[in-house]
């Protein structure tokens, strides 16, 4: 399962050398600031290997010519720029593998010079490589007009392969991408997919000079290659999408996943001091917490004086290992004339672990002066950290932006900002596009509920302005969780959504403006201990306020995005096109929620059900069925019917098939487990295939509503398959019981639930080693039930009895188990 160094999968001979793989080929001193310039030659059998490649130039490929060889033919390439071995690419395709390749040129227009393209794959699909390749050549034209920064080889190759589980990997001028982040069509990906793909693709071409090219002394320093180059491919994909959908997505994971990891008790900073296992760099922190202090180079210098700095690191650093330091070395270098202490305390932003805190008051004078108090806290050791701060200011009468917006840089504990010249009081839009990852906070501990819902209807940033609708729906989520009296708060809501609904934006950031914050943000943010039924039943009823209030606006605005939405052909794939069909779906979602009676019940089920008939994609006919899966009452016809009908096109289009289990298990239809324990026994569900599995299985658990049902029967459904699965798949077992050991986070009801499934699954007298780890780590109080017995060894008879009859085996067992509960026909 290790595919380090050189391996075999599925016809291929492939390399996989980073961090230290390629000294598991042969003797090398295997350190990422070890650069050589490199040459290979590959011989193979013809007619059971016709294709060899390596890094590099082709400088001759043929026959071997000699009698003895046979068949035999080889290719050389040569790559003339010193790279480091962990970069070093080679794979070999068998006949059987069907390899075939689309091919393109890319010239540059500054010099020129044209570069062959080639995306390799399945040589029946090679139209499914074809956005892939549009996809590179919008990265290679990006970097070139943003920062001079040509391709330096004849050729760019990218080779998508089923078996590359680690997602795409760098290899210099041969990239190796897991199938699914190359080939995509409409009718088998969703937009979301095509936007990762995007995002991947430009990531991994332009490693060439942040990561190949210029690489890193040691590992320690990975996010000077990683963060440098997340943050390159996230403004390339504001340049070629949709900048505030950038944004939000981006700064979404950076809370969801860094955030988590800054909370942590053994948090740490970007550029550690050690590490127990190297895998251990591969980190939220260093990839997206890096990109954001890459980013604060650029809020602090500004264009201009940050492509400056990287053009000096690239010109110093080319074929050598660089570090942090050298990277903000030559940031301060190419901008003397903009910083004043060579950018040292920035760099304090590298030893310092945990997410920051700026706190913010506010204040207006009959003057025209308006006053800004900013103070920070952290647990940087050597002072206060250099923080930039981006502010506007709306005037508080007319809405308009009266200062534009303007970086403050916060470099002591507490500094105070004055605007003079105003005409009326302003009301501040702080943190800007968020310009640090930081955590704002009112310095009186509550912002003015006043003031937010201002910001989500005025503000000219979006990313702010979408920033302050969630902070409107959050609040009035909380009122109705505890039955508080909504009315005012529920008012602001309305008139924000409105302005919203009513207004010009584009479709992208619309379609973001009016979703709710999900189940999983709000248990996230929580700060009591969650009651899950509580969180989703109050959600839902804030979803169906606003659905039923502004009713006919998101009936027309649907309708709008509807007309002729069948006659324009073939789904395009570019971004506007993208955009409107997240907008359409969010207003479907809606209107699927007025659904109080049978009437509005059989509107809500036609209308959705028109929705998939019609939907030219799979993001429309899958979102369609989500909604329809969730159905009941008068709308279970149309929800059976839908279900068999996303079932064909899973005939057509077997990858469907997962989604198919998938969406069926995320159901909010109130017998989603009973349909879930039905489906374990579907034929064609493989309980030992992991994304079936992860599917069916996983996918329940991110059902929070019925996971964590007050009846407990999500908690017993998943600890009962925990027993079974640790037996033959002990990551998936931790997975699962994983989900139960966050008890601490829930009230005492459903706490007591969960511990309750994990003191039966220490009580197992066999358990793998990975299990019985998180159970001891679950619960300490009980260490000596938690031990492990050691792994399982199947007993030889067993064994013997297994090799006789595999399937009629594991089917016997299936048969044995009781229908709640048991799962798996392959």
């Amino acid at each position: 399962s290790n595919l380090e160094g050189l391996h075999y999968r599925d016809g291929f001979w492939a390399t996989h050398c980073e961090s230290t793989g390629f000294s598991k080929i042969t003797y090398y001193p295997d350190r990422p600031d070890n650069t050589a310039i490199w040459s290979v030659r590959i011989e193979a059998d013809r007619a059971a290997y016709p294709t060899l490649l390596s890094n590099g130039n082709l400088i001759e490929a043929g026959d071997c010519g000699e009698k003895e060889d046979g068949g035999r033919h080889y290719a050389v390439y040569h790559d003339p720029h010193p790279k480091p071995s962990y970069i070093f690419g080679l794979l070999i395709a068998g006949a059987e593998t069907d390899l075939g390749c689309l091919e393109d040129t890319y010239r540059s227009d500054a010099t020129g010079r044209e570069v062959t393209l080639r995306v390799y794959g399945n040589a029946g699909r090679l139209h499914r490589l074809a956005f892939a390749m549009d996809s590179l050549k919008r990265a290679m034209k990006w970097e070139e007009e943003t920062y001079g920064l040509e391709y330096d080889l004849d050729t760019y190759t990218i080779v998508a392969l089923k078996h590359f589980s680690i997602g795409a990997m760098e290899n210099k001028g041969l990239n190796f991408f897991h199938e699914d982040l190359v080939a995509a069509d409409p009718a088998t990906t969703t937009d979301v997919t095509y936007d990762l793909i995007e995002k991947t693709v430009a990531h991994e071409y332009l490693h060439n000079w942040t990561g190949n090219r210029c690489t890193v002394r040691d590992w320690f320093e990975m996010a000077l290659k990683e963060g440098l180059t997340v943050y390159r491919d996230q403004e390339f994909c504001s340049a070629v999408g949709l900048k505030t959908a950038v944004r939000i997505e981006t700064v979404k994971i950076l809370r969801e996943k860094q955030f988590v990891e800054d909370a942590a008790v053994d948090s740490q900073p970007v550029r550690r001091e050690s590490y127990d296992t190297i895998e251990d760099l591969w980190s939220s922190t260093t990839y997206h917490k890096g990109a954001e202090i890459c980013r604060m180079y650029k809020t602090i210098l500004g264009v201009e004086g940050f492509r400056r700095g990287l053009a000096l690191y690239t010109s110093r650093h080319d074929g050598s290992g660089a570090t942090l330091d050298d990277f903000n070395r030559a940031m301060a270098d190419a901008n003397e004339d903009l910083v004043d202490d060579g950018l040292e305390q920035f760099a304090l932003w590298f030893f310092t672990p945990g997410t920051p805190t700026v706190t913010y008051e506010h204040s207006y004078d009959d003057s025209g002066t308006f006053t800004l108090k900013l103070s920070q806290s952290s647990r940087s050791v050597e002072g206060p950290l250099h923080i930039p701060v981006a502010v506007g200011l709306l005037d508080r009468t007319s809405g308009k932006e009266v200062v534009p917006t303007t970086i403050l840089n916060l470099r002591e504990e507490t500094q105070v900002f004055t605007f003079d010249g105003l005409d009326g009081d302003a009301v501040p839009s702080l943190l800007r596009d968020f310009s640090a990852p930081v955590l704002l906070l009112p310095a009186s501990g509550n912002d003015d509920d006043e003031d937010i819902a201002f910001r989500a209807c005025h503000d000219t940033d979006l990313f702010n302005r979408w920033e302050n609708c969630q902070a409107l729906y959050k609040g009035f989520h909380e009122k109705v969780l505890q039955n508080e009296d909504a009315g005012e708060i529920e008012e602001r809501v309305c008139n924000a959504f409105k302005s919203v609904l009513c207004s010009h934006m584009d479709p992208s950031s619309k379609s973001y403006m009016l979703q709710l914050p999900t189940e999983f943000v709000l248990h996230r943010e929580s700060k009591v201990p969650i009651n899950p039924e509580g969180v989703h039943d109050a959600l839902m009823t804030v979803k169906r306020r606003l659905a039923r209030k502004f009713k006919s606006e998101l009936r027309e605005s649907y309708d709008r995005f509807s007309s002729g939405y069948t006659d324009e052909g073939p789904p395009k794939t570019d971004t506007i096109s993208r955009s409107k069909r997240a907008l359409r779906n969010v207003l479907l979602d809606y209107l699927c929620c007025v659904n109080d009676g049978a009437e509005e019940q059989t509107e809500a089920a036609q209308l959705a059900m028109r929705h998939f008939d019609t939907g030219t994609c799979l993001t429309d006919r899958l979102f369609a069925f989500r909604k329809l899966v969730s159905m009941d009452g008068t709308a279970s016809d149309a929800k059976e019917e839908a279900i068999e009908k996303f079932y064909s096109l899973s005939t057509q289009h077997p990858s469907l098939l997962i989604k198919w289990f998938q969406t069926q298990a995320l159901s909010d239809a109130p017998d989603v487990l009973e349909r879930v324990q039905s489906l374990t026994q579907h034929p064609n569900f493989k309980a030992m295939n992991a994304g079936f599995f992860r599917a069916l299985i996983l996918g329940f658990t991110l059902n929070l509503n019925a996971f964590h049902h007050k009846s407990g029967y999500g908690y017993r459904f998943i600890g009962n398959i925990c027993s079974q699965i640790d037996r033959v798949s002990p990551s998936l077992s931790v997975a699962l019981a994983s989900k139960l050991a966050q008890r601490q986070r829930f009230d005492d009801v459903h706490s007591e639930m969960m511990e309750e499934e994990l003191i039966k699954l220490a009580s197992m007298k066999q358990k793998s080693q990975q299990l019985s780890a998180l159970l001891q780590s679950a619960l300490p109080s009980l260490a000596g039930v938690t031990a492990s017995v050691g792994p399982h060894r199947v007993p030889r008879k067993q064994t013997q009895k297994k090799k006789k009859g595999k399937k009629k085996t594991k089917l016997a067992r299936a048969k044995k188990m009781p229908a709640k509960g048991g799962f798996g026909s392959g």
